[in-house]
């Protein structure tokens, strides 16, 4: 019952020609060549006093309301695209009189009952409360950090972020040995709308922090960034299931996640170097102002970064891998990706907490794609074009 609606749409789309199609594969930037110079010890402080647990959606519980969101699920948006009105139009004649009774029907079916809602929100609640999300992260973080990077690390014992922020004197920590203070709070982690929004939406799971860096002799904040990681996606109810066992699971991976991602972004990668000098344009040979030619294996075509534009949110980079018939995102791409493909077109969704369902069709010389995009707000256009 819980993917009838699912189901009910793809039958009522297959009787028009017509089909109308949003936690953490992202880089933290880099600290400066100065700063990574001058880490020496690093005192950890990891925060969750503050954080709150959030739901952007919940079950319907009204079967009117399911009546009314089923007709909304199964009759797709006007396009926005000009020459798409009239086909739109002509289809939705013969479309909508069957598909609307269908959709009213399978809506009010779709809906889970309030007891049910009720009981699941209080064992992520009561799952939320038990979890030591601050304790969580420190022991991640540590763990990683010791094995992977030649920093020490020393845990700031007994000390809250808010206290020291609110103090700007740090010569305590210093005469301790501490040379650098990194910062890690978690803000917020939730259950976000997923690839199908409605009566009975897929949420995915989300976990928001920043991080901050502070120099002990001074107490100056030499790093500072906000960040999102997304995980799994699942049914409210399913979030809840086993003592809301799928829910305790995906904050500690999560954790696991935020911790290696610092780690590996802010104390492997290379340093960013500050460039004052003016290039040396005498030194570079016709040769090296040639561009290089872009090479990609014939038989995964898909694999490659790709600077995407268009969208209601601007260009972005995209670095897919595909393996076989899917395709999906490596890390540094700006988001999650996760498609098939279908001869020359590849089709499947991207985003982090709204998902976009695409449709995307590769030139012959696998150096560009176009396609559409489309989400609850409406249909757009995206041109990709292969960067390497």
């Amino acid at each position: 019952m819980k993917n009838l609606l699912f189901k009910t749409r793809i039958l009522c789309l297959l009787l028009t020609i017509l089909i109308i199609n949003l936690g953490c594969a992202h880089h933290l930037p880099p600290l400066s060549e100065e700063v990574s110079a001058n880490l020496g010890t690093i005192g950890v402080c990891t925060s969750s006093h503050n954080t709150y647990l959030f739901f952007s959606q919940k079950p319907v519980t009204d079967w009117r309301e399911g009546c009314r969101g089923g007709v909304d699920i199964v009759i797709p948006d006007p396009p926005t695209f000009p020459p798409d009105v009239l086909p739109y139009s002509i289809a939705m004649f013969f479309y909508a009189p069957i598909a609307a009774p269908i959709g009213c029907i399978a809506g009010a079916l779709s809906t889970e009952s309030e007891s049910e809602v009720q009981k699941a929100e209080a064992l992520l609640r009561n799952a939320f409360g038990e979890l030591n999300i601050k304790e969580i992260l420190q022991y991640r973080f540590l763990r990683v950090a010791q094995e992977k990077t030649p920093y020490k690390f020393v845990v700031l014992e007994n000390i809250e972020f808010d206290d020291i922020k609110k103090s700007l004197n740090y010569s305590s920590l210093a005469d301790k040995g501490v040379d650098t203070v990194v910062w890690i709070d978690i803000s917020k982690i939730g259950l976000c709308t997923g690839r199908i929004s409605g009566i009975d939406p897929s949420l995915r799971f989300g976990m928001f922090y920043s991080i901050e860096l502070i120099r002990a002799t001074d107490g100056v904040v030499v790093y500072r960034h906000n960040w999102k990681i997304s995980g799994d996606d699942d049914e409210f109810v399913d979030w809840a299931d086993n003592n809301a066992k799928p829910f305790r699971w995906e904050v500690n991976r999560c954790c696991k996640s935020v911790a290696e991602q610092i780690v590996e972004d802010l104390f492997l990668t290379e340093p960013q170097k500050q460039v004052n000098e003016k290039p040396n344009y005498a030194s570079i040979s016709p040769e090296d102002s040639k561009p290089k030619p872009l090479t990609f294996n014939p038989n995964e075509p898909w694999t490659g970064t790709w600077k995407v534009t268009g969208g209601p949110w601007g260009g972005f980079v995209l670095k897919l891998k595909q393996s076989s018939n899917m395709v999906k995102s490596i890390r540094g791409s700006d988001h999650d990706i996760k498609a098939k493909v279908k001869g020359d077109r590849l089709k499947g969704w991207y985003g982090d907490t709204v998902q976009i369902h695409i449709d995307f069709k590769i030139s012959k010389d696998c150096t560009l794609f176009k396609g559409k995009g489309s989400w609850y707000q409406g249909t757009f256009y995206l041109k990709g074009e292969r960067q390497e």
